[in-house]
């Protein structure tokens, strides 16, 4: 079989301790090379933050500006990167993650500018295990929540309410994840099986 792999490529230093790298989730990776992005956890002072990487070669050469999405002493884990493919738009990305113990938060990018953390989904609608994916005209989120999935659109620039997917009594899910089909929704996830932990 032909390899179609590169040698690898180191894209954090050694003095850097970074975990759950994320790709942004497009229709096609090198559509636009100047602006594909990587996200990723960095340890920092006992907690974590999240940093975004840009590429200008296609995943080659990695641009060595780190841009700090978070900087503070919260625990942030488990991104989630999705970029449009929208040319009149810029390019617009969008990052989920899970921020302390049970929120979700998200910050959208466009060109080098992220916007500062806020929360998606929080309290009763907070949860674990963001996948965020490119739609028609915005973004659409899923995470678990007790064993339950939420299901939240960005459009024109707002999140939408969550709403769960699944029925009250069906708390056995976890690991959601999502794509759009011809501008609907789909989501997949896994379910514990009776009797599990």
């Amino acid at each position: 079989a032909q390899n179609f792999w590169s040698p690898t490529v180191q894209i954090t230093p050694d003095s850097t301790e970074a975990m759950n790298p994320a790709f942004g989730d497009s229709w096609l990776f090198r559509f636009n090379p100047q602006s594909e992005w990587l996200v990723f956890i960095q340890a920092v002072r006992g907690a974590s933050d999240i940093v975004a990487l840009r590429t200008n070669v296609g995943g080659v050469n990695w641009l060595p500006i780190p841009y700090a999405i978070t900087t503070d002493t919260v625990r942030d884990d488990n991104p989630s990167l999705a970029q449009s493919y929208s040319f009149n738009a810029g390019y617009p990305r969008m990052v989920v993650w899970e921020r302390g113990r049970n929120d979700i938060y998200y910050s959208s990018g466009l060109d080098t500018v992220w916007s500062p953390p806020a929360p998606l989904g929080s309290g009763d609608f907070g949860g674990t295990n963001p996948c965020v994916s490119v739609g028609d005209s915005g973004f659409g989120a899923v995470w678990e929540n007790g064993g339950r999935i939420l299901f939240s659109e960005y459009r024109n620039d707002i999140w939408s309410a969550p709403t769960f997917i699944n029925s009250d009594a069906d708390t056995v899910n976890f690991n959601p994840h999502m794509k759009y089909y011809d501008g609907r929704p789909i989501a997949v996830w896994e379910r514990r099986k009776r009797g599990s932990r």
